[in-house]
């Protein structure tokens, strides 16, 4: 098999007795959980000939699996790691890539570089043996399918398929469409069928991997790691590369197209003038009209913080604090900008709690703690909580705007189920289903999603397609589809009239914000996500 094709095969390893490159009889997610319990810590290496993207992958994952920890270098190349025996690893990289990946999987036909027997669309999980430790071999055919594989894991305890077996092939289903009808249908493109799906919106930067995206008004803040772009002679990254392999946060000027770079961090969101974000476990908020950034000092008992995006709405910013132990009970927090104060809200478990939304006074979020993920609203003066997902289901996404919240919804835990947007009235507790059509592509009704494989809506073993509520504000939704043929595109539909328009049309729009008619996503270059470009449109929602 050629080097090219294999820079997603992606290997973990964890804490367990056995023989190097035996094969395993535990289930993807039982070996994960097990890695992630383990005392001995865990390191994410990636190939030292492989594509620079693969040290990007191994970012992803380290903050998918909440493995960053302050003092701790937890991403290393292969010859930075030495003897791999026994240790608990993530392995970045396939047997074309990464020398130890190549190693445990020697001698077994149709795994090694050469003579990989899977086909393109179609991506491996496969369990191994590694001494004392364990090996999860993740290998795409290409690096896209890896990459939609990698995100399965943000949520793989909600997973039906990592959960049920040792060895899970997944592949990506394909769709029929006719070029030249007029319509922009499920599958076609800007580059498919030009002539059908026109594309009028504007690149705003290119390069690197965009990560979390957030506007208000004209301003757009997000963070990108520059991966792939060498440093300056003589610096290395925190991780020892000569690379770039962090991430930092910049914010746009819409009108006048004036960027800026303001730290390192993750999962910036904004609010008026101050952006909120993960400064590498600091809560850190950036004011733009003084341009100053200041680090909030955290309560006492904790010193980081943990699980995904802080959220702000006007003064107030919400977020999870953490000792660092993802063992130990982390806690929710409010933050008032204006009186400096921290109030604790309600002790979480940080590894299965996400903040999902926030809107005046309500907050949203989800709690994968168990089988079936729930999800409730807290009401930050009242400081009561309301279920709103009373049903045994998989369900997440869920975004807040005024009396409103939207979420993707799973009725049972079966394969190949049909995922749906639904939504809750806040005032009559009222829950139903949003119709939605997608302007000539697959009904939501027939696209099977499973929640288990994250927030871009991959599981894709055998089904359809999937949606996923991306943004919700003023009465308008926009959320992503799965369209076949390894295409995703981004969709909108407004509450107050009942249209739905297509919004992006490359079939590589993903991971979108939006303010007012302002609509902002990220793009996949070369259908690699990890050289990617934001794309700009002043959209009509009527």
């Amino acid at each position: 098999m050629k080097k090219s094709m294999m820079f997603g095969l992606v290997v973990f390893a964890v804490f367990v007795f056995g023989f190097v490159g035996a094969v395993s009889a535990e289930s993807v997610s039982s070996v994960l959980d097990n890695m992630i319990s383990s005392p001995n810590g865990v390191t994410i290496v990636y190939g030292d000939n492989a594509n620079p993207t693969d040290a990007m992958a191994s970012n992803y994952l380290a903050s998918y699996l909440r493995l960053r920890t302050p003092g701790k270098n937890v991403v290393q190349s292969a010859s930075e790691i030495g003897n791999y025996v026994n240790k608990n690893l993530i392995l970045v990289g396939g047997p074309c890539a990464n020398q130890i990946s190549s190693d445990i999987v020697a001698g077994m036909q149709g795994y090694e570089c050469k003579g990989w027997k899977f086909g393109s669309g179609q991506s491996l999980v496969k369990v191994f043996d590694n001494g004392q430790g364990k090996v999860i071999l993740i290998s795409g055919t290409n690096w896209d399918d890896t990459m939609k594989v990698i995100d399965a894991f943000k949520y793989y305890k909600n997973s039906t398929r990592l959960g049920s077996s040792d060895e899970i092939v997944f592949s990506v289903p394909q769709v029929n469409s006719v070029c030249g009808n007029g319509i922009c249908e499920a599958g076609e493109t800007s580059t498919t069928c030009s002539s059908d799906c026109i594309d009028t919106s504007k690149e705003l930067i290119s390069g690197g991997s965009i990560g979390g995206i957030s506007i208000s008004g004209d301003i757009l803040a997000f963070s990108s790691l520059k991966q792939g772009q060498p440093l300056p002679q003589g610096e290395a990254s925190s991780s020892g590369s000569n690379y770039y392999s962090e991430s930092y946060i910049y914010y746009l000027n819409l009108s006048s197209m004036e960027q800026t770079q303001i730290a390192p961090g993750y999962y910036p969101s904004i609010s008026g003038n101050n952006i909120v974000f993960d400064n590498n476990n600091i809560l850190s908020i950036y004011n733009l009209q003084t341009k100053s950034l200041e680090n909030i000092n955290m309560p006492t008992g904790y010193n980081q913080v943990a699980g995904y995006a802080p959220l702000i709405y006007n003064n107030t910013i919400v977020y999870v604090g953490s000792n660092g132990n993802p063992g130990n009970k982390s806690s929710a927090f409010e933050y008032n900008i204006e009186t400096r104060i921290n109030t604790k809200l309600f002790d979480v478990s940080w590894f299965n709690f996400v903040l999902e939304g926030i809107y005046e006074n309500e907050i949203v979020y989800t709690d994968y703690s168990g089988k079936n993920s729930i999800i409730s609203m807290y009401d930050l003066d009242t400081k009561q909580t309301t279920q709103i997902s009373n049903k045994p289901f998989i369900a997440g996404g869920a975004k807040i705007d005024g009396n409103l919240i939207v979420w993707d919804d799973g009725r049972d835990q079966g394969e190949g189920i049909p995922m749906e947007i639904r939504y809750y009235n806040i005032s009559s507790g009222q829950e139903s289903l949003l119709n939605i059509s997608k302007e000539g592509s697959v009904s939501p009704t027939s696209l099977g999603y499973n929640l288990g494989s994250g927030n871009l809506g991959y599981d894709f073993g055998g089904l359809s397609g999937g949606v996923i509520p991306l943004s919700f504000s003023d009465g308008r939704l926009l959320f992503q589809s799965f369209e076949g043929n390894n295409t995703w595109d981004i969709y909108s539909y407004d509450f107050n009239t009942g249209v739905e328009r297509r919004v992006s049309v490359s079939g590589r729009g993903q991971g979108q914000a939006f303010s007012g008619n302002n609509v902002v996503w990220r793009q996949n270059i070369n259908g690699y996500s990890t050289e990617q470009n934001l794309h700009y449109l002043k959209f009509n929602f009527e």
